[in-house]
């Protein structure tokens, strides 16, 4: 019992000291914004602050933003290279056929594999091209793939992942940087194991004083590195830069003007927002009580406090391990829940089912 709470004070310590390291960012340094299709017919701030990351499509693989130039130079009007985002699914409807030929060949619709791996190279191949259309980007821009459970996906996590693997392939070629948009629990549900060890950009902080506690290893997921944390303020996705190496990397990419080229002359002007009306809002319900209680494998295990558990009976070891995992996978769930990112929510019923 006593070497029990030694080593629960040592992981109490370590945890603090990681927290410390991992999410210090200069306070003078201002958060990121992301923005896409929802945002067309919103609002803006006259200039950005920080870094924009601009979705290219419509919410879904082989569709466009409508207003992705005008956003791309309004995200340029900060002076930092804005980077840019695409959503990923597997194959189906319409698009499927988009997998049927490729770098892996000519696929038989009863080869998968070959359909998945085409479809997801095809994506970014389309992707990329219509960001190249309305503007210039950088060979520095960087890239993120937006991998999420409400998009359409396979029940077979390799399949998953191999339309994953092939936009990976394709924008490694055109030698930008890349990145991943998703959860732990996401990841897992839909590629499994899969590890391109890429960087990692999450969903899921209440709020700017939140995203900071969210920058832990134990959020990591596909072998990467945690960049950066994203919440929700004055209604627009921020995103927080998880330590200076990071800001350095993202926010020293200097736009110049060669760089967009087919910009719309007509495209409306976007709006600086007029102050809505205060509302009282109604806050939202608490999350269970945590406690950090060891540390383990790639980071923290962050388990439910034990005055929210109920008491149950000794049992071996094993047993004991399983119920643990179990209750912490429904506590990230629930957490994640309350957390939906914005523009998840509104994908969701705007974006819809093709």
């Amino acid at each position: 019992m006593r070497l029990l709470a030694i080593s629960a004070a040592l992981g109490a310590s370590l945890a603090f000291l990681i927290l410390l390291t991992t999410s210090h960012v200069d306070a003078a340094t201002p958060p990121g914004l992301d923005v896409s299709w929802p945002q067309c017919d919103k609002p803006l701030p006259t200039t950005p602050l920080g870094f924009v990351v601009v979705g290219v499509d419509g919410g879904k693989a082989y569709t466009t933003n409508s207003c992705f130039s005008r956003q791309y130079k309004w995200a340029s009007s900060s002076g930092t290279l804005p980077s840019l985002y695409m959503t990923l699914r597997s194959p189906q409807g319409s698009s499927l056929s988009k997998g049927m030929s490729g770098p892996y060949g000519s696929c038989s619709t009863a080869n998968d594999a070959c359909i998945a791996s085409n479809y997801g190279y095809n994506a970014a191949k389309e992707a990329y091209a219509h960001a190249q259309a309305q503007v210039l980007p950088s060979a520095s821009t960087m890239w993120w793939l937006d991998i999420e459970t409400q998009s359409h996906w396979s029940k077979d996590k390799p399949l998953n992942a191999k339309v994953v693997q092939g936009a990976i392939d394709y924008l490694n070629q055109k030698g930008v940087p890349l990145g991943i948009y998703s959860t732990k629990r996401q990841w897992f549900e839909i590629v499994g194991s899969f590890s391109p060890g890429l960087p990692n950009w999450i969903a899921g902080a209440h709020d700017a004083a939140d995203a900071p506690t969210m920058c832990l290893p134990s959020n990591v997921f596909g072998g990467g590195t945690l960049w950066m944390v994203q919440y929700i303020a004055n209604d627009l996705d921020h995103n927080y830069l998880c330590g200076e190496s990071i800001a350095t990397t993202l926010l020293t990419r200097s736009v110049t003007s060669s760089m967009i080229v087919t910009m719309s002359a007509k495209a409306a002007p976007i709006a600086e927002p007029t102050p809505a009306p205060e509302v009282r809002s109604i806050p939202a319900p608490p999350l269970p009580p945590i406690e950090l209680s060891h540390v383990g494998g790639v980071g923290l295990h962050v388990l439910p406090s034990p005055a929210t558990m109920t008491r149950q009976p000794c049992a071996p070891a094993a047993a004991a391990s399983a119920g643990l995992e179990r209750s912490q996978a429904r506590h990230d769930m629930a957490r994640e829940r309350a957390r939906m990112p914005l523009k998840s929510r509104r994908r969701r019923t705007s974006a819809g089912a093709e």
